[in-house]
């Protein structure tokens, strides 16, 4: 059976109401309880984006013996 990698998050937006910004927002990872806060959606997509290359990196790493 193969083992599956998977990536938790938790995350939070919220609207804004006098900002130029109108979502703020903050991302979690479960596992090692790290967060980070975005100031748009763009920067949201980006640091998931980020997270899930990582994750595949690492993924790679640990397959082939390299840390």
């Amino acid at each position: 059976m193969q083992r599956r990698n998977t990536q938790v998050y938790i995350v939070r937006l919220w609207k804004e109401t006098n900002s130029k910004q109108p979502w703020r927002g903050k991302i979690q990872n479960i596992r090692s309880g790290q967060s980070i806060a975005v100031s748009n959606l763009d920067q949201l997509e980006q640091l998931i984006r980020r997270c899930l290359l990582e994750s595949q990196e690492n993924k790679r790493k640990r397959a082939t013996g390299l840390r």
